[in-house]
C-alpha cells in the first residue's frame, strides 16, 4: 500500500479488521463506546497497519502538533493517538512501540526488561493520518530491518494495539487489543 492515510480499497478491503478492543480506562474490561478497526499486512520487507478510529463527530478529535517523540505534550493526556507495539522476539521482555497522534506526530520507543522504556531510540518508519467526518485514520509502514527477530521461517510474534481518545465529557478513554 501507498502510505497516504487513505484506504486503498483494492488492498485493505481484502484484510479482515481486528475490532474486538477492550476498554482499560476509565472502566476496565468494558466495551468501548467507539469502534476501532485495525488491518495488518506484510510483505518481504515491511509490516503495514491501517487503523480507523471512529468518532461521533470529528470535531471532538483531540490533536496536538508537537515535535516527534514529545510524549508528554503531544500524546498522553493531550491528543487522540494510536499505538502499535511489536514483540518480534516473542520473549515478553522486549518490544518496539510505534505511536501516531491525530495530528500525525510520531513517537517510538524500545521496551526492555518488560517495563523499561528507551524513548531516545528512533526507528525509520512511515505514517500518514487523515481526518474524516466519522473517524480518523492512520496508515503505517514499519520496515522489518528496524526490528530484531530470530532467524528462521517459523516466526512467532506478539502485537499490542492501543487507542486513546477523549469522550464527550473530556474523559480520557484507553482501549487495547493483543494478537499472539
Amino acid at each position: 500500500p501507498v502510505i497516504d492515510g487513505v484506504m486503498d480499497k483494492s488492498i485493505w478491503d481484502n484484510v479482515n479488521p481486528v475490532s474486538d478492543f477492550i476498554q482499560e480506562d476509565p472502566i476496565s474490561m468494558s466495551n468501548p463506546s467507539e469502534l476501532t478497526e485495525v488491518r495488518i499486512l506484510y510483505d518481504e520487507q515491511n509490516i503495514y497497519i491501517f487503523a480507523q478510529m471512529y468518532v461521533d463527530d470529528s470535531k471532538n478529535i483531540s490533536s496536538r502538533l508537537v515535535n516527534r517523540d514529545n510524549w508528554a505534550e503531544g500524546f498522553d493526556g493531550a491528543s487522540d493517538y494510536f499505538s502499535f507495539d511489536i514483540d518480534s522476539r516473542h520473549d515478553h521482555q522486549t518490544g518496539f512501540i510505534f505511536s501516531v497522534n491525530a495530528a500525525g506526530v510520531q513517537a517510538d520507543a524500545v521496551v526492555f526488561d518488560d517495563s523499561g522504556y528507551d524513548a531516545e531510540s528512533n526507528s525509520v518508519w512511515e505514517s500518514e493520518v487523515s481526518i474524516l467526518n466519522d473517524s480518523w485514520v492512520v496508515e503505517m509502514k514499519i520496515p522489518f530491518s528496524s526490528l530484531p527477530f530470530p532467524n528462521g521461517t517459523n516466526q512467532k510474534w506478539h502485537f499490542n494495539m492501543y487507542r486513546k481518545y477523549f469522550d464527550e465529557n473530556s474523559n480520557e478513554v484507553s482501549l487495547s487489543n493483543e494478537i499472539r
